[in-house]
């Protein structure tokens, strides 16, 4: 017997070990939205409150109405299978848009400021890592940070707030 893998062999290890690794990443990721929601709002109450922000960050809160779409398509295309009339009165009325409110709390570091090491280390505990899991991550975090925000665009940062 080898210990040579097969080509589906790997693939199916590979996704065994990409399975490990979604879990606590989700979990964390999970943790992380929450509390960045929870970041958000608050920091939209004291946009409410005209509050001072000192000179280092900027925060505002902006309103849009955005046209969406009605959906759940599959279901509708069943229904109108069983029921062709109003199969078609159906997909009239959900292909009206209706006029959805979102309220965006826009916010950024201003030019000439950055955050500390320990800014992002406590965030890293407000999400459950203890503090030794926090200062072990931080730097391989911050290199993988760094390495995709290459690909996006920095600056002015919008969060769903309403």
């Amino acid at each position: 017997m080898t210990n040579e893998k097969t080509e589906p062999e790997k693939l199916v290890r590979k996704l065994v070990a990409m399975n490990d690794l979604r879990i606590p990443f989700s979990s964390l990721y999970q943790k992380n939205k929450k509390i960045e929601k929870e970041y958000a709002l608050g920091i939209s109450n004291y946009v409410g409150q005209s509050a001072d922000f000192g000179n280092s960050v900027s925060a505002y809160v902006e309103k849009t109405e955005k046209q969406k779409a009605r959906g759940m398509e599959e279901g509708i295309e069943e229904f109108s299978k069983q029921y062709p009339r109003y199969g078609n009165i159906l997909k009239g009325l959900i292909d009206e848009k209706r006029a959805k409110k979102e309220v965006y709390l826009n916010y950024c570091v201003n030019l000439g400021y950055k955050l500390n090491d320990n800014e992002y280390i406590n965030v890293m505990r407000d999400i459950g890592l203890t503090d030794t899991e926090a200062e072990a991550m931080f730097p391989k975090l911050m290199d993988i940070s760094a390495r995709l925000k290459k690909k996006q665009k920095q600056g002015l940062r919008e969060i769903l707030v309403g």
